[in-house]
């Protein structure tokens, strides 16, 4: 992947922080799921920068950045096997396999292809899945699905 995307991505995060914390303007998605996730989430902003801190960690293969992303355990496919991912330590060890050349590939390819759903969001056909979990009290964003064997 091209070092320029995070640059891009970087601009835009700078972007959405200048603006007004009353306005749902959000950088990723189409039109219907921006609609969506402005009507339907309040917490749609960090949803946003999340993403976006997401694709700068994969571009630049951030493993220790893209672990804390994560709501453990994770299923994955690592040599042709479904795998339970249980800890940080454990997604770092098989990152490259997991985020492989062709599924990096497909996840920028698709990285516009936002879908809001009420079982979370999905990236692409799926490749992805995020939702929010609740943290000392705090609602944060994760990735809750990989589906690396598309």
């Amino acid at each position: 992947m091209e070092k320029y995307i995070a640059t891009i991505l970087w601009i835009f995060l700078l972007a959405i922080g200048a603006k007004s914390k009353n306005s749902c303007q959000l950088t990723f998605g189409g039109s219907e799921f921006k609609d969506r996730m402005c009507s339907y989430r309040k917490n749609a902003k960090e949803f946003d920068a999340f993403y976006g801190r997401l694709l700068i960690a994969l571009d630049s293969n951030d493993h220790k950045q893209i672990s804390k992303m994560m709501k453990y355990p994770i299923f994955v496919i690592i040599d042709g096997k479904r795998t339970v991912i249980r800890n940080p330590e454990a997604f770092i060890i098989n990152a490259k396999q997991i985020f492989n050349q062709n599924f990096r590939k497909l996840i920028f390819n698709d990285v516009q292809n936002l879908t809001h759903l009420s079982s979370g969001i999905m990236l692409g056909k799926g490749e992805l899945w995020f939702n929010t979990r609740i943290n000392h009290g705090k609602e944060i964003w994760k990735i809750t699905a990989i589906n690396n064997d598309i």
